[in-house]
């Protein structure tokens, strides 16, 4: 019933005022609704789904590496051929399939859009190198071009990472046919119909969200040059992780940089001029595929760069999940040359072994990884375990032990979480009050009014628009006969109550604190609009008599 919305609303829009986040990816929920009509909440079903998008971009990898190392293959070809022709494509597969970095993908079922748009872009890159390798005009090659701009299309409404693919094409377009002008009337005929798939989605983007990025920001006290500089322990991370991809602690805050003096700045930045320099100093003596491979790893990764300035954790594993076909077509590319290489069997035969024996610790740590998501406690577990300070971590394992009602566990949690986040040079507002309200909840169970009246007053002056801290600190005053207060307090809950019982209550309660402090026309005020809310209701009518009563 909410499929129009979905795609004339962003992200969470549809379900109304106050849900939308400023994304638009319309058809990952186009997709969740297919998943709850099969499984309902039944998480096989979903992890399932996951498990076979992955499956089938492994094997769009196989046949999309052999189109470039091979100079085309089909279907029946690849299949038939003997693994020993086969292993150099195999193996770079393979590698994709286990790499340890797309466990994250895999595991979590929020990332059907990372898998997704992979597939879409995968497929429609095939199709773009297949028609150009095949060189004849006809229905079939029409039918491979409008399919390569149908499923980039359909790519961008389940992530905006998919715009990479166009500037991919071009790219691959001025390696392979280096006699061809950059700029010629056949590029230009080749990239129009992906131009205007373009323009049709942002302007779709544009109607949901009104405008191209999100509205919100994170990480504002970062000037734009500090953005930049952060950027680059971000990318060396990446590439770590996708050459090395030891330890995982999957959701970690930014400890951002300030200066480039510092090690943290200077380090990376150095390393990323060094490696993008030596591409340079060799780039004749490198393979053009070098070149594709590396366009795969770094384009996907620019969105993830910039993600700092809208996510308050910026790396994730997930964002490696397209780059790792860059990283699987340098692996392929490398035994393809030993290959046809006979004096260097040797060689060849060593390698073989070592990706064998990567493909299987790739394996295992993946196992491992995906553990890590079986459920609140293992996730923050991990999360916690690694660098220190993580005060999302801290908290979200207070609140599951809350959910647990383990108050004693939460309680020792949520004030580590506090005390960390307070520490950091510019605190995360957001989990302050996140951190206090569960405290509160914390103090609440265990009836301890004193420390949960303070921690109402915290959470009042870190959002002071909190409706539901506004009313129960107002009763709190109320009984303790701090009743001016408690007026206030009501006052501010009542601008922002919008339901009818909510208003009734706080203006039953307003009138008796007005009564209580002699102010007999403002007490009978609040009672008598309280009556709208709730016509005939017997308390607020023995109020009403009673204040009335007081007044003559």
């Amino acid at each position: 019933g909410h499929l129009g919305s979905i795609f004339t609303t962003d992200s969470y829009g549809f379900l109304g005022e106050g849900a939308a986040t400023g994304t638009y990816r319309p058809m990952l929920f186009a997709a969740y609704t297919v998943e709850y009509a099969l499984f309902g909440l039944k998480p096989w079903g979903w992890h399932l789904v996951n498990v076979m998008i992955h499956a089938a971009n492994s094997v769009v990898v196989f046949f999309t590496l052999a189109l470039l190392l091979e100079g085309g293959v089909t279907v029946r070809a690849g299949i038939r051929a003997p693994l020993r022709e086969r292993f150099p494509v195999f193996a770079g597969a393979l590698i994709f399939a286990v790499h340890p970095a797309n466990s994250e993908a895999v595991a979590w079922v929020g990332c059907v859009p990372e898998l997704m748009y992979t597939l879409l872009c995968l497929v429609s890159f095939y199709l773009y190198v297949a028609d150009e390798r095949n060189g004849k005009e006809g229905l079939a090659s029409v039918a491979r071009r409008a399919l390569s701009v149908f499923f980039f299309f359909a790519a961008a409404f389940f992530k905006e990472t998919a715009a990479v693919l166009p500037p991919l094409l071009f790219l691959y377009d001025c390696l392979m046919r280096r006699d061809e002008r950059i700029v010629s009337y056949a590029k230009v005929k080749r990239y129009l119909p992906y131009f205007l798939a373009g323009l049709a989605y942002l302007a779709m983007r544009f109607y949901a969200v009104g405008g191209v990025s999100p509205g919100y920001k994170t990480h504002a006290y970062l000037t734009g040059l500090q953005k930049l500089l952060n950027a680059f322990p971000l990318f060396l991370k990446y590439l770590l992780t996708l050459v090395l991809p030891l330890s995982y602690h999957p959701v970690q805050p930014l400890d951002p940089v300030y200066s480039v003096a510092q090690t943290g700045a200077a380090v990376p930045l150095i390393l990323t001029v060094f490696l993008f320099a030596a591409v340079f100093m060799f780039r004749k003596k490198l393979h053009p595929l070098v070149f594709l491979a590396l366009a795969l790893i770094v384009l996907p990764l620019l969105p993830g760069l910039y993600a700092f300035s809208v996510s308050i954790t910026p790396f994730s594993d997930r964002y490696l999940y397209l780059p790792t076909v860059g990283y699987a077509l340098v692996l392929s590319l490398g035994l393809q040359t030993l290959r046809h290489r006979p004096e260097r069997s040797g060689i060849y035969a060593a390698a073989t072994a070592v990706v064998f024996g990567a493909a299987l610790a790739y394996a295992v740590v993946s196992t491992g990884r995906g553990a890590v998501w079986k459920d609140d406690f293992s996730l923050w577990g991990a999360s916690y375990a690694g660098p220190g300070g993580n005060y999302i971590a801290a908290y979200s394992l207070g609140d599951a032990y809350l959910k647990k009602g383990m108050t004693d566990e939460a309680a020792l949690k949520l004030n580590e979480a506090l005390s960390l986040n307070s520490e950091r040079k510019h605190p995360d507002k957001v989990f302050l009050y996140l951190t206090r309200k569960g405290l509160a909840e914390v103090y609440s169970r265990k009836g301890l009014s004193a420390p949960l009246a303070a921690e109402y007053a915290e959470i009042l002056r870190l959002k002071p628009t909190d409706t539901f801290v506004s009313y129960n600190l107002a009763v709190m005053y109320q009984n303790d006969g701090r009743l001016k207060e408690a007026v206030e307090l009501y006052k501010n809950a009542l601008v922002r109550a919008s339901k009818p019982g909510q208003r009734r209550d706080i203006l039953n309660n307003l009138g008796s604190c007005y009564a209580a402090l002699g102010d007999i026309d403002s007490a009978v005020a609040s009672y008598t609009e309280a009556l709208r809310y709730s016509p005939g209701d017997a308390v607020i009518l023995k109020n009403l008599d009673a204040v009335r009563g007081q007044g003559r």
